[in-house]
């Protein structure tokens, strides 16, 4: 019987989620807080690191193991140029190791993935970030993974108003690693190079 493993990663310069699903079962989730001063080389660098190890831990568990990362479809300039600096970063760390690396836009692995029990963002609009919302009940509910930000009390993080901070980067990450278990025939994932 084969076994797959999908790394799956949500890349940015702000935070980068990460989550690794092994027979589509999430196995590992975490974050690279990229919050501060450090130079965007400081951050490749330790995205380059993160991949190495993840790839290294996982290669050996699975007889077939890849990347997904989210390709971010925004209009944006600089939005694309630092989302293309992070993904050549997991793809030149991946070839070293023989793993493909593919990608898929937000739509499609939330249309797979998020049950429409957890409603749209419109169902969560006191939220901090509504459209983050379906994931991370997702996440919490279905998965009993649990995305609150806590603070050096261990106390739930809230802004101003009250509201709850989630990590929706790993929440993300999560999706994405599972959307490599939905049937190929119904995945829209690019293959990056």
């Amino acid at each position: 019987m084969s076994i797959k493993c999908v790394i799956g990663i949500d890349q940015s310069y702000t935070r980068t989620g990460y989550a690794v699903a092994i027979d589509n079962k999430i196995v590992e989730y975490g974050s690279l807080d990229f919050y501060g001063k450090e130079t965007h080389i400081v951050k490749r660098l330790r995205l380059k690191l993160l991949v190495d190890r993840l790839i290294t831990k996982y290669r050996n568990y699975s007889d077939e193991l890849f990347i997904i990362t989210e390709r971010d479809n925004s209009k944006h300039r600089l939005v694309i140029k630092n989302s293309a600096e992070l993904t050549c970063v997991i793809v030149d760390k991946a070839i070293n190791y023989d793993i493909n690396v593919y990608s898929v836009v937000a739509s499609a692995w939330k249309s797979k993935i998020i049950p429409k029990k957890y409603g749209k963002p419109d169902d969560y609009k006191d939220e901090r970030k509504p459209n983050k919302m379906p994931q991370l009940m997702f996440c919490e509910k279905s998965l009993d993974i649990d995305l609150k930000e806590y603070n050096k009390n261990n106390e739930i993080r809230l802004d101003k108003s009250g509201r709850i901070y989630y990590n929706d980067d790993v929440a993300d990450a999560i999706g994405i690693a599972l959307y490599g278990f939905v049937d190929s025939k119904l995945q829209k994932l690019q293959k990056e190079e």
